[in-house]
């Protein structure tokens, strides 16, 4: 059976030096589409050496393209990929400098006379002038592909896309070494607590989308719960949710860092977290920990179902951008574990079994990673 033929359209989007060739060899397949991380071929695009002289030089820009089989797909594509590129990265850079929030790439028909699109002569002209620098994408081209078998993983990508379009802290904001008491503290403005509310909710939203949230079980007539009053797992609900985890292709004993900065905030009074170990780091205000996933998980649905999914009361106002970052941080692990759309050389940070009595180190290992076709 013939494959479909399929429409060749620019997002817009350029790739600077260092460029291909990439592990992958610049191209991703899937399910009715294609994307490639192409060389420009345009001399109006070559990189030219210093005092413009008309011989380019060696390295030229990559342009991303994008097959599909009509402009409405390859539309999409351009958003999906948009959406992946900030999830693998683990924020928004838009929102982090403070550009346009509404700019996206918008698809335009590498060929003239298109009759799927519906974008007049000018938009066309303007769109393939349009570009979008990056210094990688390869990362969130593989995630795009891995996500598209799968319509929950989709929903999961860009709930969490929607979620750091509203509140992203870049990576390097979060080295304690650079950590001023003045950063991201919990805001007095309602705009800021209905963000914060709603960004952790859009991602923990990601997290439902994998079916990966942690859930209660009977434990007595009404009484229905995943912890004892002392913190200890019901064993019901540790051994369901570890399976699950398990299939997403999380270790038993995988862990997390948690970003606990400045002050011990209110809603961090209203329920113990229970920690790992504590940040190498952490010190003073610094107060960093690491966390099993299930015990993450247990405490991002606590922080979703008493603060940000309802009404925000007094105790969700003390929730900082790092509340935001941490839950974020958790869905993106999950997202790309599930997907499994790591890096080639990805380990991820499992708990010594000397460091804690680990209620998890019974459970099953991992099954067998599925090859993965990109």
């Amino acid at each position: 059976m013939s494959r479909p033929r399929l429409r060749e359209y620019s997002i817009g989007w350029q790739i600077s030096n260092p460029a291909p060739p990439l592990p992958s060899g610049g191209i991703f397949r899937a399910r009715g589409f294609e994307i490639e991380v192409a060389q420009c071929l345009d001399l109006h695009k070559l990189r030219l050496p210093p005092g413009g002289s008309p011989s380019p030089r060696k390295w030229r820009e990559y342009d991303v393209l994008v097959r599909a089989k009509d402009w409405e797909h390859a539309q999409a594509l351009a958003y999906m990929l948009w959406a992946a590129h900030s999830v693998y990265d683990g924020m928004h850079f838009e929102t982090i400098l403070g550009l346009t929030p509404d700019i996206s790439p918008l698809a335009a028909p590498r060929k003239d006379g298109d009759p799927s699109c519906p974008l007049d002569a000018e938009t066309v002209g303007n769109a393939r002038r349009q570009r979008r620098q990056s210094g990688g994408i390869e990362g969130g081209m593989r995630l795009l592909a891995r996500c598209s078998s799968k319509r929950r993983w989709q929903c999961a990508l860009l709930k969490l896309f929607e979620s750091l379009k509203l509140i992203s802290v870049a990576w390097r904001d979060t080295d304690p070494a650079t950590y001023s008491s003045k950063d991201f503290r919990p805001s007095r403005h309602a705009i800021d607590h209905v963000r914060f509310a709603q960004a952790i909710t859009l991602a923990y939203g990601a997290i439902e989308e994998l079916d990966l949230t942690v859930r209660a079980v009977k434990v007595g007539q009404n009484d229905v719960r995943a912890k004892y009053n002392d913190g200890k797992w019901v064993p019901a609900a540790l051994a369901d949710i570890t399976r699950r985890l398990a299939t997403a292709h999380v270790a038993p004993r995988e862990i997390m860092y948690w970003y606990r900065r400045g002050p011990e905030k209110r809603h961090e009074r209203k329920k113990p977290f229970a920690i790992a170990r504590t940040g190498r780091w952490s010190g003073g205000p610094i107060r960093d920990v690491e966390v099993l996933i299930p015990d993450a998980l247990d405490h991002a649905r606590w922080i979703r179902n008493q603060l940000t999914g309802h009404r925000i009361g007094t105790t969700a106002r003390s929730l900082s951008p790092y509340e935001v970052a941490n839950v974020q941080g958790l869905a993106r692990m999950l997202l790309l574990s599930a997907t499994q759309a790591w890096w080639p050389h990805y380990r991820p940070h499992i708990l010594p079994d000397e460091s804690v009595a680990n209620p998890l180190s019974s459970q099953p290992e991992l099954p067998p990673r599925k090859k993965q076709v990109t």
